[in-house]
């Protein structure tokens, strides 16, 4: 009996290593460790000048170059709680946001969160997908009705000290 329990545990351990997911955490964006004040996305010539929205200790910022390594997006926003970088949101159209979902599910795997995005009309018109992968919540917005996709990094320590 407790051979067969150990050959279960063994295989059971053994499929879990070998899944192919990598579950370890982004330390950051855009070189950039979650953190990161914003003065040193300044030096770095990361940030255009105006800040898009600041209420509560929270400022986002538009990227000057929205890239995501050699993809093009619409928007690249850095958001900053009390001076530290603690989240970032990249909007693309249908070509982009495919190529997101498929990157994610391959690093990640399965969704941990799956949601149906509705309208007011209560007709489907997207979903999110999530995972928490060490202390970074990774969300993926797709929206058929217009064709896009937004992709959320947010680093859940600094994050909880700003929905307290």
């Amino acid at each position: 009996m407790k051979k067969m329990v150990f050959l279960i545990f063994g295989l059971i351990l053994t499929l879990s290593v070998n899944t192919g997911y990598t579950q370890k955490a982004p330390e950051g964006f855009a070189g950039m460790k979650w953190g990161t004040p914003y003065s040193e996305f300044k030096k770095k010539d990361l940030i255009l000048e105006r800040t898009i929205n600041r209420f509560d200790h929270l400022t986002n910022v538009q990227a000057k170059n929205p890239r995501v390594g050699d993809i093009e997006v619409s928007w690249l926003i850095f958001e900053f709680y009390k001076d530290r970088f603690v989240q970032v949101l990249i909007t693309s159209y249908q070509e982009c946001r495919n190529i997101f979902r498929k990157i994610l599910l391959e690093k990640y795997g399965k969704p941990t969160e799956r949601r149906i995005l509705r309208n007011p009309f209560n007709a489907e018109i997207g979903e999110e997908l999530g995972w928490v992968v060490e202390q970074v919540q990774i969300s993926l917005y797709l929206n058929y009705a217009e064709e896009t996709g937004t992709l959320q990094y947010t680093y859940l320590p600094i994050w909880r000290e700003y929905v307290k």
